[in-house]
């Protein structure tokens, strides 16, 4: 991928969750915006289109893809982009919270990095190069 090319979002309420996110993704030459709380978050997705999302599943106030949801619902969820959950829940599965057709798909935290690259890969223009 070409440094700054893709804009990435990263929603999670833990703050050393997303320092290690964004460094892996600018590893991979994405540029990153981060918010910690929900209300941030909209207010990004507000300001700017994104080309992929992380958001964490389980976020304080709205939670279990309730934000994803709200963004279907007011009609920004074009602006996220590719929609990847990131979790810690193992048995975690996108239909059982209704969002099979609101999200590209899903990591379990910790981050691998071959999976991330894979999710990288297949989500952004597969005709650009990664690095």
């Amino acid at each position: 991928m070409a440094k700054g090319h893709f804009e990435a979002l990263i929603v999670d309420d833990s703050a050393i969750n997303i320092t290690l996110l964004e460094t892996l993704l600018r590893s991979f030459g994405l540029s990153c915006q981060s918010a910690t709380q929900i209300q941030d978050a909209s207010n990004l997705v507000l300001e700017q289109e994104f080309d992929i999302s992380f958001i964490d599943l389980h976020m304080p106030v709205q939670s279990d893809g309730d934000f994803i949801k709200a963004a279907a619902a007011n009609g920004t969820l074009a602006r996220l982009g590719s929609v990847l959950i990131v979790t810690a829940d193992v048995q975690f599965t996108p239909k059982a919270l209704g969002l099979e057709h609101l999200i590209s798909g899903y990591l379990l935290k910790p981050i691998d990095i071959r999976e991330l690259e894979s999710h990288l890969r297949r989500e952004l223009d597969p005709g650009r190069s990664l690095r």
